[in-house]
This record gives structure tokens, C-alpha cells and sequence, in this order.
């Protein structure tokens, strides 16, 4: 009997099925996980932009080349800041990772039983003006439940409702650097630096460097008032020659002639460095006024920022001539969270929404991290009420003294100092005269207990020439650079230790080796002070590789100190890398592409005890790593494995139109079919991998379609079956429509996991939805 005739209209009907599949969007990242009792409220306090539309935070580089975009003219006068959207979007997603994982699970005290609680954030944004903080602040202190508050930013307008917060007990995380304003009230942290610690950087630095300054500062503002305070109190050491105040509200343009008044006044007053503390838009103003009278004295910057008042186009910023000089508010310039960019790069990215900017990032992890901290903190609280929910808090928060205990979070660790502010260092930050970009000052200037130790900085340059021979199953690659160090007046190359090169099996030291190329002193090639080495080794690194050959991987160059002399790397991390623009954009790698690259840190926790009684001690040790992130190039795999397996399967296919008679030849094709996928498939040099890679996957697709259809085959030559016309229809319908289409539906969930980050479970999770 001949066989039916069949048709491949499946294999269309199911190709617009199987694209489907594939663009399916990815599912919610998280699966909320059921849990009971009223929710735990966490207030976070939001500040966007101000009615005048300034924005009120810098990034951490000067971008005098990149004006700003001119807004439509229906464009909203109150739009908000790149970093708030940062602080909704991560602070949601930790917020549903801590609910997903059972909320806050309290152990009552009394019996044993635990208590299963929701965590729930409630935004409260202020728009940058006093009224609505008083107002958001009432209404977030009336809320039931509320176990902690986090934001605030700015101390004047803290003034305003530091008490009502105060006399509440709710344990608060304000940004308020004026330590003096929330000193009496115990409930009040801040995840700033107190404005003390900032005012003793700069007055070391000032006392180094010059003697009479020029104070021009914003009337009413207590950080400005502190800094004033604090400068008059050092009489003995600075004076301040010239004093103005403006009540600056967003604009100079009422005080134009006052400025260049005052401007005039400096030159004459014989002042050698000039302190500003007038905002954003005012500051690029006054600098304008400044450069009009012929001043180019080096300013720091105190209210606002160097990438401010450099990128305001209305103002002179950008143009003046002298040094610019501040506390570095957005880390270091060109230098990421090496553990913010691991989080970043998993499924889900923390819940960011769109690409933001490394600071943005920073800054919404600093958050989520705190709510995290709210919430560990209120587990362990002896019993559910809320008066002990808060006790527990506070608790938390007042043992992570600083130098004795951290929490890790995924920004940082978090301790905080006598003040109950946050314990990160005061960094100095320097605009070059008339330069593009700011970066760490020569020498900072490093709290070491009481005192304050100078340290030099190095700026590093790693020029990367090429990587080779990277073998993903050995966990190797061998990489060639430049490493140009500036300020290397005590620069050893001993110092430094490249912590993921490879050991030698004979000798166990790192295969690495460092040439010097280049010193000069005092030339004009390089700055004073700096060396060019050759480095040449294999190094290690980690290949995630489930999304074989569709996989990108992390390549890094990571070093840190060789011993505990290297001082310049055992304090905060005073390693300036250079702008990106500078760095190498294309180099000798084969077989991979590059998607991004950066240079990242890491901060160490070492713990050890001290004292008699064996008091906790914590010592932050600090790695550095140039990292590049890279594609894996697949023309090569395509051409070997998946077009030679689309032929196999194809041929497995087609072999089923041969007549019932021909048995033996259909067999014969499907057999060799599958034996030549099984041989493709151990005849491919496949990197070594803990899991099932995509690769894999592939081929077992291939294996179970084959399969079928020789099981298929087999059934319908069967006597019992081919007396049931219904089951061998049935059969039929399974070789021409559902084993196509089951394997295109697999090679689109394939694709999908590649594009995605998917997994089965959250696919089908998605699709229900």
C-alpha cells in the first residue's frame, strides 16, 4: 500500500508559531512568594527637581564638549533626575526579592513562633522644596507600620523637620551631611559623609597649599555656614580675605553687577584660592564673572560640582581658565563598582529599567542596599510590635561601627562613625587649569584615626595590545598591555601583584612578566614622575558557559597590593585610571568581540581581633580590575555544527515521504541521520562545562527529533496499527505537523534563553500571564 501523501504546510504554520515563541518578552524577574501579616512599611524620601528645573546631583566626569540638550518646548519643567528613576527602579526590585524570599521572618521571644511579614517602600518626593518636605515627611510618619525612613537630601531642608523625625523614633538614613544638625537624636544615620570630616580634607589641603582665601557662599545654607565656621576657626593657619553672600535661588541674574563687584574685589583682595558654595547654575555664573575680571585662582567647589557648573551652558564654567577642586560625590571619575557591575550583568539587573549611568546605578544601589539593611535588621527583632521592630533597627545601625563591624551590601559595605555617618572617605577631586574631565587631586588627604595622612595618587594607564589563546576550558587566557603609572615617585613594581594571573606548575609563581619601556622624570612625553612597563602573562578568569556559543564572557587584568608597604593601594582607592575616551578602543583578540569595557574596584574585608579581650576589627583591602566584556564570534560555529546538523535533520525529514516499501531505506537514512549528530557532536573541540550549554541543547533537540521520527517510522509498518486508520492517521499527523514543530518550538525557546536569560519554568510562567 502506498503511503499517503504528505505534506510540510506544518513546517510553515508552526515557523510563525516558533518566531512568536522567540519574541515572547521576558517574564517578570521575580515570583512573589506568599507571605502573611500586615506589611512593613519602609519610607524613602525622594528629592527631583526643583521648580527652577535644576538638576540636583553630578555625574562623576566633566563633560565641557557635551552641552546640554535643549528641552522641547512642551518639554516638563519638573522632570526628574536620572538617579531618582535609579533609586524606584532597584529600590522596587530589592523590595520583591526580599518578599520573594518570605519577607521579614521575626522569632518571637516569648514562644518560638515566627512571624512572616511583607516588606512594603512607599515614595514620598519632596520636588527639592521645604513645604512639600514637611508635608511628606507628616505623611510618612502617620503611616502604621512604618519601621524606617531612608532620603532626605540637603540639611537646610532638613532643619525644617529634623526634630518631628526625632521625637518619633523612627530609625531614619537621612543624606544630610551637617552631622551638628541631627547630633541629639539617636534615631537619625545618614549615608553621606559628615560635612566635619569633608571640612577636614579640605582644610589640610587649603593649609598645604594656600593661606588667603576668597569666601563666597549661599546665604542660608547650613553646609555652606558650616564650611564658613569652620575656615574662620582656623585662623591661626587660613584667613579669609574676602566675604560675599548671595541669595542665590537658581540664577545670578538679579545679581550680575554684585557678582562682578565681588569678582573685582578678589583680584585686589590678594587671595590665592577661592571658595564657592553657591549652587550649580549660580557657581557657572560667578566663575563667567570671574573670567570677565581676569581671575583665574584656583576654586573649591563646595555647593554643586565641578561636572555642574562645568557642563552649564548658561554660565562660564566650562571656559575658566583656573583649577577647580571638590569632594568627590560620585565616587572616583572612571572608576566602577567592580561589585555593582557583577550584580548589573546577572538576569534581572537589580530591576533597572533602561541603561543608567554608573553614578545613577551607584545610586540607586546605595538605596536598595539600605533596604536590605532596614529589613535584615528588623528579623531580628524579639518580637513582632512595632516599638520592637524599631529598637532592632537602631541596634543594627549602631553596631556597624566604623573600623569594628560592616554590612555587606551590594553597593558597599556599609559601617557608619561616631557621627552616625557614613564612614566612606573624602576624596579630593581636581579639575586641571582649563582641563576636560576631573579626576582624583595629586594628593589626598586620608582620615587615619584622629589624624590625617597624606597620600599620593597614581594614575594608571593600562593600554591593552592583545589577548590570545583563551581556552575556556582550562580558564586561561594570555593577554599583552602597557601599564604607563604617573606619580610613581615610590611605584615598585614588586608592589604589585596581579592576583588572577596563572601559576606556573613547577614553580607555583605567576606567570607574568614585567619589563620597564620607558622612565622619564621630567619629560614632556609623560608627567613627571611617570614609567611604562610591558606586562605579559596568562591570567584566569571565570567563563559562565550555560549560553554557549552564544555567551559573552569577562576578561580582567586585576592586581593589588604585593605587601603591606604598598601603601598608595591599602587606603581607599587612590588609583585614577584615565577617561574613556583615551583607553585603547580596538585590539588583537581572536574569535571574541568586545561589547564594553571599564575599570572596576573591589573593596576586601579583612577581619581579624584585637586588644586583650579580642575586640571584632575590620581592615578594607582593595583589588583593582581592568575589565573587558566580550562576545564569543559564532560564524565559526555556525558553519560547523548548525548548518551541518539542519542538513542531517533535514534529510531525517524528508526521508519520511519515501514509500512504506522502502522500509529498509528509511531507516537506513534516519540511522545514519542520527549517528552522524551523535559523531558531529564528539567530533566538536567543546569547551569543558559544569552544566548543559546551549550547545548541548541543540544537539539533543536534534537526537530527540531524529529519534522520534525512526520511532515513528517504526510504528507505522507495525500490523496492529496499520489496521486502525485513525492511529495511523494520527501517526501521520505526528511525522508531517508535531515533530517539525516541537523542534522549532525548542530551538525558539534556544534562542529565547540566549536572548533572555530564560529558563523553562519562568517561560511558561510568562506565557500563563
Amino acid at each position: 500500500m502506498a503511503r499517503r501523501h504528505r505534506s510540510a504546510g506544518g513546517m510553515v504554520v508552526f515557523a510563525a508559531l516558533g518566531l512568536c515563541i522567540a519574541a515572547t518578552p521576558p517574564p517578570a524577574a521575580l515570583a512573589q512568594t506568599a507571605v502573611s501579616g500586615e506589611p512593613l512599611k519602609i519610607a524613602v524620601h525622594l528629592s527631583s527637581d526643583s521648580p527652577t528645573g535644576q538638576p540636583r546631583t553630578p555625574d562623576a566626569l566633566s563633560r565641557c564638549a557635551m552641552p546640554a540638550k535643549p528641552q522641547p518646548a512642551t518639554a516638563k519643567k519638573r522632570r526628574s533626575p536620572e538617579e531618582v528613576n535609579a533609586i524606584e527602579d532597584l529600590v522596587r526590585f530589592r523590595a520583591a526579592e526580599i518578599n520573594a524570599a518570605g519577607g521579614v521572618v521575626i522569632t518571637e521571644a516569648a514562644n518560638g513562633a515566627k512571624v512572616r511579614r511583607p516588606i512594603e517602600v512607599e515614595f514620598y518626593d519632596d520636588q527639592s522644596t521645604t513645604e512639600q518636605t514637611r508635608q511628606r515627611v507628616d505623611e510618612a510618619l502617620a503611616e502604621p507600620n512604618v519601621i524606617g525612613m531612608v532620603g532626605l537630601w540637603n540639611s537646610s531642608r532638613g532643619k525644617a523637620v529634623v526634630e518631628r523625625i526625632g521625637a518619633s523614633t523612627v530609625p531614619m538614613i537621612s543624606e544630610w551631611s551637617d552631622e551638628t544638625l541631627f547630633a541629639p537624636y539617636s534615631n537619625i544615620f545618614t549615608l553621606t559623609r559628615s560635612v566635619r570630616d569633608e571640612k577636614e580634607v579640605f582644610g589640610s589641603y587649603a593649609r598645604d597649599n594656600h593661606k588667603r582665601i576668597a569666601f563666597v557662599g549661599k546665604t542660608g545654607d547650613r553646609y555652606t555656614e558650616a564650611y564658613h565656621s569652620f575656615i574662620v576657626s582656623r585662623a591661626a593657619d587660613l584667613s579669609i580675605v574676602s566675604t560675599a553672600w548671595f541669595a542665590a535661588d537658581g540664577s545670578l541674574d538679579k545679581e550680575t553687577e554684585a557678582a562682578a563687584k565681588v569678582a573685582a574685589e578678589i583680584k585686589q583682595s590678594g587671595a590665592d584660592f577661592i571658595f564657592l558654595s553657591i549652587g550649580r547654575r549660580p557657581g557657572a555664573e560667578f566663575l563667567k564673572a570671574l573670567s570677565e575680571a581676569g581671575v583665574s585662582l584656583p576654586v573649591f567647589i563646595a555647593l554643586g560640582s565641578i561636572e555642574g557648573v562645568t557642563r552649564d551652558v548658561s554660565g562660564g564654567g566650562c571656559e575658566y581658565q583656573g583649577a577647580l577642586y571638590e569632594i568627590a560625590e560620585g565616587g572616583i571619575a572612571n572608576l566602577n563598582n567592580e561589585r555593582l557591575e557583577e550584580l548589573m550583568r546577572k538576569p534581572g539587573r537589580m530591576g533597572a529599567t533602561r541603561d543608567y549611568s554608573d553614578y545613577a546605578k551607584g545610586y540607586g544601589a546605595r538605596y536598595a542596599d539600605l533596604i536590605s539593611l532596614i529589613a535584615e535588621a528588623a528579623s531580628e527583632s524579639p518580637s513582632a510590635a512595632l516599638a520592637d521592630i524599631r529598637k532592632a533597627v537602631l541596634a543594627k545601625l549602631n553596631s556597624l561601627s566604623e573600623g569594628k563591624r560592616v554590612w555587606r551590601g551590594s553597593a558597599q559595605d556599609w559601617s557608619f562613625t561616631p557621627d552616625r555617618a557614613s564612614s566612606e572617605r573624602s576624596l579630593l577631586v581636581w579639575r586641571p587649569p582649563a582641563g576636560a574631565g576631573a579626576i582624583l587631586a595629586p594628593t589626598q588627604y586620608v582620615r587615619t584615626g584622629k589624624e590625617f595622612a597624606r597620600v599620593p595618587v597614581l594614575y594608571v594607564h593600562l593600554d591593552l595590545l592583545r589577548i590570545s589563546h583563551v581556552d575556556s576550558s582550562d580558564r586561561s587566557f594570555e593577554a599583552e598591555f602597557f601599564l604607563t603609572v604617573d606619580g610613581a615617585g615610590r611605584f615598585d613594581p614588586k608592589d604589585l601583584e596581579f592576583t588572577n594571573a596563572q601559576r606556573s606548575p613547577d614553580s607555583s609563581e605567576r606567570m607574568v612578566q614585567i619589563q620597564q619601556v620607558h622612565q622619564d622624570p621630567a619629560g614632556d612625553l609623560a608627567r613627571p614622575g611617570s614609567s611604562i612597563y610591558r606586562v605579559s602573562g596568562r591570567f584566569r578568569f571565570e567563563p559562565d558557559l550555560r549560553k554557549y556559543p552564544f555567551d559573552a564572557q569577562i576578561f580582567s587584568i586585576s592586581f593589588q597590593p604585593a605587601t603591606t608597604s604598598a601603601a598608595f593601594l591599602l587606603q581607599p582607592p587612590l588609583l585614577q585610571p584615565p577617561a574613556d575616551a583615551v583607553r585603547r578602543k580596538t585590539f588583537s583578540v581572536d574569535g571574541w568581540q568586545v561589547q564594553h569595557h571599564y575599570v572596576g574596584t573591589k573593596e576586601l574585608i579583612i577581619r581579624s581581633s584585637t586588644g586583650p579581650l579580642g575586640e571584632e576589627r575590620v581592615v578594607p583591602y582593595y583589588n583593582f580590575n581592568y575589565t573587558w566584556v566580550m562576545e564569543r564570534q559564532v560564524v565559526d560555529y555556525f558553519l560547523r555544527v548548525v548548518i551541518p546538523l539542519t542538513f542531517i535533520i533535514l534529510v531525517a525529514y524528508v526521508a519520511n515521504f519515501i514509500p512504506r516499501s522502502e522500509f529498509q531505506a528509511i531507516m537506513g537514512i534516519q540511522v545514519t541521520s542520527l549517528l552522524s549528530a551523535i559523531a558531529l557532536y564528539l567530533a566538536l573541540n567543546q569547551p569543558l562545562a559544569d552544566t548543559a550549554t546551549l550547545s548541548d541543547i541543540i544537539f539533543v533537540m536534534a537526537y530527540a527529533a531524529i529519534s522520534a521520527m525512526i520511532t515513528l517510522s517504526v510504528l507505522e509498518v507495525n500490523t496492529t496499527v496499520m489496521r486502525s486508520g485513525l492511529v495511523l492517521q494520527f501517526i501521520n499527523l505526528l511525522q508531517n505537523y508535531l515533530v517539525p514543530v516541537a523542534t522549532l518550538a525548542t530551538l525558539s525557546y534556544v534562542i529565547a534563553a540566549a536572548a533572555y536569560d530564560l529558563d523553562l519554568r519562568s517561560l511558561l510562567a510568562g506565557w500563563r500571564d
